[in-house]
């Protein structure tokens, strides 16, 4: 086998696995305008919206932790209520706000998915091809067509899921700001929630929604 073909059989599995990978892109946002740019807040209660548990802990921890490598105190709803917490279980809508505030917590960042999409695709079929050194003499073409390398096509599953993200004045439960983002193939949550926090921190410090990393 050739060093080309030997090669080109190494990247395959490569090249497959960035195919697969995932991707976090936000498609919309909106600001208050009246807040934007103060950068007033300086601490956050984290709210993941997930019966999930693994998923609710792995975007919370992270969440918080890059809220606290800006300077920011953050709590995550995980280390106050029980694991199972949502709207229907913490209490009334009072406790929950008095419990975030005796926190001395300035505003609330929630996450929850709106929905998830799933596409079927094609990925085609390819051949390993390299030209000339091999077309001087009969067997060399022989031997060369036969070395040639070809994967067949298959059918995949592409997934999306829509993810919003709030945060709200913790005193006047007012909305700050809303983002709005699709996660596609997420593969590995540890992976994807570290992309994702980082991008929703750094993109409302951008906003100045937050206080100013020190």
């Amino acid at each position: 086998m050739t060093v080309k073909i030997r090669t080109a059989l190494l990247l395959l599995p490569l090249a497959g696995a960035l195919a697969c990978a995932p991707s976090v892109q936000m498609t919309g946002q909106w600001v208050d305008k009246e807040n934007m740019g103060q950068g007033k807040y300086s601490s956050m209660f984290i709210a993941v919206m997930s019966q999930n548990l693994q998923v609710k802990q792995v975007f919370e921890n992270d969440l918080a932790g890059e809220a606290e490598r800006r300077g920011l105190k953050a709590v995550k709803s995980g280390d106050v209520f029980k694991p199972n917490f949502t709207s229907e279980n913490a209490g009334s809508k009072e406790a929950v706000l008095n419990t975030v505030r005796e926190l001395g917590l300035e505003t609330i960042f929630t996450i929850a998915l709106l929905d998830q999409e799933t596409t079927n695709r094609y990925v085609p079929g390819t051949v390993m091809y390299s030209p000339a050194p091999y077309y001087g003499n009969y067997w060399g073409y022989h031997s060369y067509y036969y070395q040639t390398i070809y994967t067949p096509g298959y059918y995949t599953q592409d997934k999306t899921y829509f993810v919003e993200a709030n945060l709200y004045d913790a005193k006047t439960e007012k909305l700050l700001w809303s983002v709005q983002s699709q996660i596609f193939n997420p593969g590995k949550v540890e992976r994807v929630a570290e992309d994702f926090t980082a991008m929703l921190i750094e993109a409302a410090g951008k906003e100045g929604l937050l206080r100013k990393k020190k």
